[in-house]
């Protein structure tokens, strides 16, 4: 597994960040599940942070691209393509 990551706080409000990320798949061909297409090996990701005070906000975007995967389950014949996109928010208080 490869991953990199950056981050730049542009002053004392403003971050920004970065990530790249590269594994291999963890899911055998053979125990490939449609409810659960967890195959994506590369991701990418962005993210923004800003600090008020005692409260701060954080922003992140991923992108999983797009995998494909075939079964050689003869009991589950299928094929999955699979990407995905996440977005998260938080807010945290400093005490």
């Amino acid at each position: 597994m490869y991953a990199i990551g950056a981050e730049w706080a542009i002053n004392t409000v403003h971050t920004v960040r970065c990530g790249f990320n590269y594994g291999n798949n963890p899911v055998p061909d053979d125990r490939l599940n449609p409810l659960f297409p967890a195959i994506p090996t590369t991701h990418l990701t962005l993210g923004y942070g800003a600090n008020f005070g005692k409260w701060s906000l954080d922003l992140a975007y991923e992108h999983a691209f797009e995998e494909e995967q075939k079964s050689t389950n003869p009991a589950m014949p299928i094929e999955i393509a699979h990407s995905q996109n996440t977005v998260s928010i938080g807010a945290t208080y400093h005490y």
